[in-house]
């Protein structure tokens, strides 16, 4: 009987002390094996936590569990913490639920569903953007309608940072909302466009997307703008975003809480209905300081290599790509409106402290990613449209250094429908939906419109 009751014991304090301690030993494994793959903390604070809350549970942890130990209370002390721990793990699982129940959390690379972002732009801040700036998005947290079935029209998805997102034009001045338009209103059917557009995701993040969405399934095409983001990125020195975050910053409460420090707490890049206060953060963005000028060839390599993997992939899913190279207002010689527009490679109010940051500087970098996302698609066979040789240094086309105004987002959707539209290239006027290109897909039946 004491052997047994001794047994007990030991196995109740066993239980005990790893009910306490395998939780953040768990969450730090998780955050160091995401850090080794190449994932980085964007926000200081923010991004670090499941890191700083990881090593205070386990310090005080194990400090409890001494001082118990010494008092002769570490049976007491394992007992009740690990009653406190199971019902805490309890409470986080059942808030997790229940936010995820709610709709207010958003999948990988969209926006909640359901939701509705409206802005009211200062047009001081920003010229030829829309007055009031709606973005609505449907069950799926695309902006766009609802999707209809796959029998009614052929789907289009386009991905991108914030130059597809589009935050402050109107769902009918953005370019995938003009994309739609100008489809549908070409004769050839009826077309769905869906933006899956999310301020500074770049081709490690699309390629995520277009991996693991279902969303992408019986799509017509997916667009995919890039290159301005995988250039920021790289001189803000974080990663490209082929590496997912740690899974306890995946989850809802932690969307719920950075999304209560970036926008009520203003700790991110905030906007608010005016937009002033988004204005005043891009005038005041840091660069971290390069101890020499920035080099791309490594940078360039990586991208040309995550947009082969893009391609891969979608080769494997039967999935249509057409790439669209990023256009910019940066140029050698720009006029005052124009400089006055600009924000990273700003001259005026207050110029940037990082002296790199000069249209001429940032128009060489990110010629190479448009070039080199030209040569890949060239080499692959992959259709794409050539947009900044077309809009890059006009003024009218950007209220910044690369957000498109309302007369630059109707010309790049002029310039994708074009592409589109070119039924020779992705069979679009026979195909819906599944696209027969290079013997990747069946070919999907005729549509009844």
């Amino acid at each position: 009987m004491i052997g047994r009751a001794r047994s007990s014991q030991l196995v109740r304090r066993v239980l005990g002390v790893a009910i306490l301690l395998v939780p953040p030993a768990v969450v730090l494994l998780d955050y160091y094996r995401a850090c080794s793959d190449g994932w980085q903390p964007e926000a200081p604070l923010l991004d670090r936590m499941p890191a700083i809350g990881g090593w205070s549970w386990l310090l005080f942890a194990i400090s409890l569990l001494l001082v118990a130990a010494r008092m002769g209370l570490l049976q007491q002390v394992c007992t009740r913490i690990a009653i406190a721990t199971v019902a805490f793990l309890i409470g986080v699982l059942v808030i997790e639920i229940l936010l995820g129940s709610s709709g207010i959390c958003a999948a990988f690379h969209l926006r909640p569903p359901h939701s509705v972002f409206e802005f009211r732009p200062d047009t001081r801040a920003y010229v030829q953007v829309s007055a009031v700036a709606r973005n609505t998005h449907n069950a799926q947290g695309l902006r766009a309608p609802e999707m209809p079935p796959l029998a009614e029209a052929r789907r289009v998805i386009c991905l991108g940072g914030s130059t597809t997102e589009c935050l402050f034009l109107d769902n009918a001045d953005s370019w995938t909302g003009r994309l739609m338009s100008r489809l549908n209103g070409a004769g050839r059917g009826r077309y769905w466009v869906g933006s899956a557009g999310r301020s500074g995701y770049a081709s490690g993040h699309h390629l995520r997307f277009v991996a693991d969405s279902p969303l992408v399934e019986h799509t017509a095409a997916v667009v995919i703008l890039v290159g301005v983001e995988d250039l920021m990125r790289h001189l803000m020195q974080f990663d490209a975003g082929d590496v997912p975050p740690p899974r306890v910053l995946r989850t809802c409460t932690s969307q719920l809480i950075a999304n209560v420090w970036n926008a009520r707490l203003a700790h991110g890049l905030a906007v608010d209905s005016t937009g002033s206060a988004y204005a005043h953060k891009r005038h005041g963005l840091v660069f971290p300081a390069w101890p020499t000028f920035p080099t791309y060839e490594q940078a360039v390599s990586a991208y040309r290599q995550r947009l082969r993997e893009l391609i891969a992939v979608a080769r494997r899913r039967r999935l249509n790509l057409v790439f669209v190279t990023q256009p910019v207002l940066w140029q050698n010689e720009l006029s005052g409106q124009a400089l006055s527009r600009l924000a990273i490679a700003r001259s005026f109010p207050k110029p940037p402290t990082w002296k790199y940051l000069t249209p001429e500087n940032l128009r060489r970098a990110i010629d190479q990613f448009n070039v080199a996302l030209t040569e890949v698609a060239l080499q692959e066979g992959i259709s794409y449209v050539d947009a900044a040789a077309v809009l890059s240094g006009r003024a009218t086309c950007f209220y910044d250094d690369y957000h498109f105004t309302r007369e630059g987002a109707l010309e790049l959707a002029e310039l994708v429908a074009d592409k589109l539209l070119a039924g020779e290239e992705l069979g679009q006027c026979r195909d819906v939906g599944i696209v027969a290109q290079q013997g990747w897909r069946k070919r999907a039946p005729q549509p009844a419109f």
